[in-house]
């Protein structure tokens, strides 16, 4: 091998050694996370970190086009040499070659690999609750937000279909999904306050647990014993437990009870709109000025 063909070959090495792959999926998760984080804030008065984080995609994003234009030096640096690129040069909006070098497929990510997307956590965690592991993953249109999500799981929950109660869940965005935890707990509250005939109080958690117990097992075989006393619970103002509920079950588990109380109470999934509505606060009316007697 000539010296040529020698510092060709360790360029295009050097080149391939960039981590354009792994600051991309670093820019890719962080963006997923200003998202969740932006959906947090609308409840929020904190910022809650949605700055910070824009502030680092942007720095990301920076370095990935610095580390492609790199990859596009090299190889015009090689084409000059006359020395073949492994690597394909496409033209970006502003005529500039970058190069986007050729991968092999991206493995599938395990618990030793670090963090999975979090569409993948998301759909992985709705399996494991539903027993649909290992399931094809549904087609099809997500519901636009939380409140027209939570009105499929009420039907699905309500008819005690699992497959389209999990693909539902499955195809709906994480924002979207975990927004089912935010407006469930009203939900609950004003449909348990229907079942008992009162507003609910810790001795009727027994009860509202009694009465849902057998057709939440139906829909989510593996969700803990624990997440419908712990959600039933704070609609009953029960004394709390100590337990925490992992997020996404939160959010599943709220949506299908208030499907199942629904369905107990004889209202449609489109009800689902008065539960989760807040009250009406009533209007005051002005008080009314004493008239003076008129004296003829």
């Amino acid at each position: 091998m000539s010296i040529l063909e020698e510092l060709g070959a360790r360029l295009r090495s050097t080149s391939e050694e960039l981590p354009v792959r792994e600051l991309s999926g670093a820019a890719d998760r962080l963006s997923q996370a200003t998202e969740l984080l932006a959906w947090v804030r609308q409840e929020s008065s904190h910022p809650l970190g949605v700055p910070v984080l824009a502030g680092a995609v942007e720095h990301l994003e920076h370095a990935l086009a610095a580390l492609l234009s790199a990859r596009g030096q090299v190889a015009e640096y090689l084409s000059v040499l006359g020395l073949p690129s492994e690597s394909t040069i496409v033209a970006t909006p502003r005529e500039s070659p970058v190069v986007v070098a050729p991968r092999p497929p991206e493995p599938e990510l395990g618990p030793e690999d670090g963090p999975a997307p979090l569409t993948r956590w998301w759909s992985a965690r709705v399996d494991e609750l539903t027993g649909c592991t290992g399931a094809e993953a549904p087609t099809g249109d997500g519901a636009p937000d939380s409140a027209d999500l939570l009105r499929r799981v009420a039907r699905h929950a309500g008819a005690g279909d699992r497959a389209r109660l999990r693909a539902e869940l499955t195809r709906a965005h994480v924002p979207v999904g975990l927004g089912l935890a935010a407006i469930t707990p009203a939900a609950l509250r004003r449909l348990a306050a229907e079942t008992l005939g009162h507003e609910p109080r810790a001795d009727d958690l027994r009860r509202l647990l009694d009465v849902t117990a057998t057709r939440l097992r139906e829909l989510l075989p593996n969700a803990d014993e624990r997440t419908a006393a712990v959600l039933l619970g704070r609609a009953c103002a029960a004394a709390p437990d100590g337990t925490a509920l992992h997020p996404a079950d939160s959010a599943v588990a709220g949506a299908v009870l208030t499907g199942l109380l629904l369905r107990r109470l004889g209202r449609g999934p489109d009800a689902v709109d008065r539960y989760v509505a807040p009250p009406e606060k009533p209007t005051r009316k002005p008080p009314q000025q004493p008239t003076e007697p008129r004296h003829v």
